[in-house]
C-alpha cells in the first residue's frame, strides 16, 4: 500500500448515498461558487477526497511524473510501470479531485490550470516527505536530536570528559549538546525522572537497577593542607592525625552516600570531625583550605596538583574507594545515548592504553 496524506478534519456534507464524489464543503464564507479562484477550488476538493478516502502520495507520485514529462508512455517508462496502468492511476486521481488535471492531445499532455497549481502543491508535498524520511533515518542512526548530558563538578576538570565531548561533537556535528552541571544526586534523580540522558559523576553502586554505568577510574580521598600546615612536612597521614583538626567538610547533600561513609570511616578509627565549615562544592573547599579555615580531604586531587598555598597528603589507613562513571538508564534505547556510550568507551580505552 501506498503512502497516506491525510487532511485536517473539516465539516464536510456528504452528497447522495452511492456517490463517490464528495459533496461542496459547507462554510459560512462570503464568497459564492463562482467567485472561487481554481486554487480554492482545488484546495477545496483535495481536502474533501482525504477526508473520504485518503490520497495516496503514490498518486501525487505518478501525477508528478506525468506532467514533467507530458507524454504518457514516457512517464511510464521513467516509473517501471506499464503505460495503461500509470493511466488508470492519473484518472482516479482526476476522479477523486473532480478536476481534469490533463488534456490529452494526439502526442501527449497538457496540463490544465488545475493541473499546474496541484504540480507546485504535489512537488512541494513530497519534497517535505522526503525530507522527513531523511530526517527519521538520521536520527534512527543517532545523527540528529538533542542529547542532555550532566556533569559533576570534578568531571569538568577530567580530561577524558572534554575528550569525549570533543570527538562525539567532531563525529556527530547535527547533534545538539545539552549540559548541565548537577551533583551526583540530583543526576541519580534526573536519570529517574527522565529529565537527563547520561552523566558523569561519582557512584558508590547507587540506583544500579536503574543504571547502567561505566567505571572510568576509581579515585581515593587525600587531605588538602595549607602549605604552611605543621602536617604538611610529612609525607603521608592517618585518621589519627585528623583528630581535633579543624576541617572543611563537603556537604552532604552534594552526595550523601559518600559522605555517610566517610564520617563512618573517620568514626571507626575514633575520630569525630571537627567540622569548621561546610562547602558546597570542591572549588569552595579548596578556597576555604587555601585562606586556613580548616584542613579537607578531597577526592581526585590530583586534578589540583600541589599549587599555590595548598599541598595534599594521603591517608595511609583512609580506604574508600570512589568510583568515577558515566551513566544511563538501564532501559533507554536511544541511538544518541549508543553513540555517546561507544565514544566514551573508546576514549577511556585509549586512555588506559596510551
Amino acid at each position: 500500500m501506498g503512502d497516506i496524506v491525510h487532511a485536517p478534519r473539516g465539516r464536510v456534507e456528504h452528497g447522495p448515498k452511492g456517490h463517490g464524489s464528495p459533496a461542496p464543503v459547507s462554510c459560512s464564507c462570503r464568497h459564492s461558487w463562482p467567485e472561487l479562484s481554481v486554487k480554492s477550488i482545488l484546495l477545496v476538493r483535495v481536502i474533501g477526497v482525504a477526508y473520504h478516502s485518503a490520497m495516496e502520495l503514490r498518486q501525487l507520485r505518478y501525477f508528478v511524473a506525468a506532467a514533467e514529462a507530458l507524454h504518457m508512455s514516457r512517464a511510464a517508462t521513467r516509473l517501471g510501470l506499464s503505460q495503461p496502468a500509470l493511466s488508470q492511476q492519473v484518472r482516479d486521481l482526476e476522479t477523486g479531485l473532480g478536476l481534469t488535471l490533463f488534456e490529452r492531445l494526439p502526442r501527449g499532455l497538457k496540463l490544465t490550470a488545475a493541473g499546474h497549481l496541484l504540480l507546485d502543491q504535489a512537488r512541494r508535498i513530497l519534497a517535505d516527505v522526503d525530507h522527513l524520511r531523511e530526517r527519521l533515518r538520521f536520527a534512527a542512526l543517532g545523527e540528529i536530536g538533542r542529547l542532555r548530558i550532566a556533569i559533576n563538578e570534578i568531571a569538568g576538570q577530567q580530561k577524558l570528559v572534554a575528550q569525549a565531548f570533543q570527538v562525539f561533537r567532531a563525529r556527530f556535528p547535527n547533534v545538539s549538546l545539552d549540559l548541565s552541571q548537577l551533583s551526583a544526586l540530583e543526576q541519580i534523580e534526573a536519570l529517574r525522572e527522565g529529565r537527563i540522558d547520561a552523566g558523569f559523576h561519582h557512584n558508590q553502586q547507587q540506583a544500579r537497577d536503574v543504571l547502567e554505568c561505566i567505571a572510568l577510574r576509581e579515585e581515593r580521598y587525600m587531605l588538602g593542607l595549607q602549605r604552611t600546615h605543621p602536617l604538611a612536612t610529612r609525607p603521608s597521614l592517618r585518621i589519627a592525625d585528623l583528630a581535633d583538626e579543624p576541617l572543611v567538610w563537603l556537604h552532604r547533600s552534594v552526595n550523601p552516600l559518600l559522605a555517610d561513609q566517610l564520617m563512618a570511616r573517620l568514626q571507626e578509627q575514633g575520630v569525630t570531625p571537627s567540622i569548621a565549615i561546610e562547602a558546597m562544592s570542591d572549588i569552595s573547599m579548596m578556597n576555604f583550605i587555601s585562606v586556613g579555615l580548616g584542613s579537607g580531604l578531597v577526592v581526585s586531587a590530583e586534578r589540583w596538583g600541589d599549587s599555590g598555598n595548598v599541598v595534599f597528603r594521603p591517608l595511609e589507613d583512609l580506604s574508600i574507594p570512589v568510583s568515577f562513571v558515566f551513566a544511563w538508564r538501564r532501559s533507554d534505547a536511544s541511538p544518541l545515548v549508543h553513540n555517546f556510550t561507544q565514544i566514551v568507551r573508546e576514549v577511556h580505552a585509549a586512555e588506559l592504553h596510551g
